[in-house]
Parts: C-alpha cells; sequence; structure tokens
C-alpha cells in the first residue's frame, strides 16, 4: 500500500449501503440491492487505489464484495469486534454506540488490511443473481397483495408468495452448499458461526 491509498469505509445493513471516505465529509447511502451495489462500484471506480472495508455482516456483505471482486477492486472483509475494540481503543465508539462507515474507514486506514478477493465462481454469482430476483419478485407480490381488494385474486397472489418463499429457502440451502464448497467461503462462515448467537442460517444472505 502506498501513500496515496483511499479507504472507503462501507456500514451494510439489509437494506443500505452507507459509504464514507476516512477524515472526508463524502458519504453516499447505496439500496443494498442488485442496483445500488452497481451505483457503488461506479463511485469506487471514480477513485484512485481505494481499499473497500467492510464488517463480515452474516452473509449480507457477499453481493458488494462479489461486484468488488469482478471490478477488481481492492476489499476487505473484517471481523465486526475487531473495528469495535479499534474504535473503543482510540476513543471513538461508546460501548452502546453503533459501529459507522467512517469508523470502518478509520479502522482500514490505522489497520491497512490487505485486500480479500472473494474466488470469482460462475455458481455463486448466480446464485446471488437469482437470489435477488427471488426476494424482489416476493417484495412486488406483498405489495400487490395489500392493493387487491378480491378474495380470489388474494388467495392467489398468497399462493404465489408462498412458492417463491419456498423457493428463497432452498435458493439460500444452494447458497450455505456452495459457501461450503468453497475453502475461502467456508472459512468465513466457520469464523461467523464461531461467534455466539450466530448460527448457520445467518452466514448466508438474509432477507
Amino acid at each position: 500500500m502506498n501513500k496515496e491509498q483511499i479507504y472507503a469505509g462501507v456500514d451494510i445493513s439489509k437494506d443500505f449501503l452507507d459509504v464514507a471516505i476516512v477524515d472526508s465529509d463524502e458519504k453516499w447511502r447505496f439500496a443494498n440491492n442488485q442496483s445500488g451495489i452497481m451505483k457503488a462500484i461506479k463511485v469506487f471506480k471514480g477513485m484512485t487505489q481505494v481499499m473497500a472495508v467492510f464488517e463480515s455482516t452474516g452473509g449480507l456483505e457477499l453481493s458488494l464484495w462479489l461486484a468488488l471482486t469482478q471490478a477488481g477492486i481492492n476489499a476487505a472483509s473484517i471481523n465486526p469486534r475487531q473495528i469495535r475494540n479499534f474504535a473503543q481503543a482510540k476513543g471513538k465508539l461508546a460501548k452502546t454506540d453503533n459501529i459507522d462507515a467512517q469508523i470502518i474507514a478509520q479502522y482500514g486506514q490505522a489497520m491497512k488490511p490487505k485486500p480479500q478477493f472473494v474466488p470469482d465462481t460462475q455458481e455463486l454469482k448466480e446464485l446471488m443473481a437469482r437470489r435477488t430476483q427471488i426476494v424482489e419478485m416476493i417484495s412486488a407480490e406483498k405489495s400487490r397483495l395489500k392493493a387487491a381488494r378480491q378474495r380470489r385474486i388474494k388467495q392467489d397472489i398468497q399462493t404465489h408468495i408462498d412458492w417463491l418463499e419456498k423457493r428463497l429457502h432452498d435458493t439460500d440451502k444452494e447458497l450455505m452448499q456452495a459457501i461450503n464448497d468453497n475453502p475461502v467461503l467456508r472459512e468465513k462462515a466457520e469464523l461467523l458461526q464461531s461467534t455466539p448467537g450466530v448460527g448457520p442460517t445467518m452466514t448466508v444472505p438474509l432477507r
């Protein structure tokens, strides 16, 4: 890493990607979906020598991580406990405070983690893309269910939602198998599952 390295912290939640540049007022918020991830990638590509740093969030980071890998952008997935310990030691975070994107960026600048690239497997990419499609279809059908007035239409929509949710469950199982079959991703899953309260279902993207 040279002195021109830029560290971008990414706070990943179910719905959003919050991005901050270390020691800067520059901030972005993107939806945590395929469209939002592509917008984030465009921002990263506009920077020179950028390193995206984010927490291992039980699988929520996988879609972004894969996109960063495919785009050739340096990235590092960090155990949340390491970032919290760093922030508390620096007096930047109280015990009850939430870790934000700026703190993550500051961790990256201070600790200079090595880039970690997710193996760019076609199977995993297609499973992730399909999962995103299913989640979006469920969301759309639930909106239609709220708008529907006829009982028969409501029943038809609910039947489709039930089927889609079963497909989502099956896709999560396939993702878990793909993770288990990949040494790099399996190591991440085992690390997460060693944390109290984190089980196997949390190591794939959540709904």
